[in-house]
């Protein structure tokens, strides 16, 4: 099960049917692999979506997302990060087969949200540059690999790595590759 946490700006942008079905699983213990952390930014008064792996930092986007293009938002979170993880040679098969429900979590880290912002801050203002320049695929692939790669930190760790690299360990360590 995928235990979602959705900052304030996110909650009123996904469908309110998709929020109220949500069970709170705040109190059940969880796999932090399992753990997303979600917030909204605007380019162009365009909503966009990004999450943040709560254990790895691996990060998916949504681009241009309008909740009425989407009315089952489960099933185009698990096809965006399905794309994000073969766009990064991860297969994303057995990870989103223990993935297919979701849960709300009500209890932030603030571990992920840091990274959330740090992604905000670093990558906003070069992806409103790029926006006009790029057709919406081809922004997404570059962002979305980006994201991925660039070099975090990590609690308890010395020293950074890419989040997509830790994700690809964590997934291999855990048999789910």
């Amino acid at each position: 099960m995928i235990q979602l946490y959705q900052t304030k700006k996110l909650r009123g942008h996904l469908s309110a049917s998709f929020c109220q079905a949500l069970p709170d699983v705040s109190t059940v213990e969880m796999d932090p692999l399992f753990s997303w952390y979600g917030d909204l930014f605007f380019l162009n008064r365009k909503a966009n979506l990004i999450f943040t792996n709560g254990l790895t930092k691996f990060s998916i986007l949504l681009l241009g997302y309008r909740k009425s293009e989407h009315p089952d938002f489960a099933a185009t979170f698990r096809g965006c990060l399905a794309r994000t993880l073969q766009l990064h040679h991860i297969h994303p098969g057995p990870y989103l087969e223990q993935a297919a429900a979701f849960g709300q979590n009500t209890k932030s880290s603030r571990s992920p949200l840091a990274h959330l912002s740090r992604l905000q801050i670093d990558f906003v203002p070069s992806l409103k540059a790029h926006e006009s320049l790029q057709e919406k695929e081809a922004l997404w692939r570059q962002y979305a690999y980006d994201f991925n790669t660039y070099l975090t930190s990590f609690p308890g760790s010395k020293g950074y790595a890419a989040p997509a690299r830790v994700m690809k360990e964590t997934l291999e360590q855990r048999q789910l590759l």
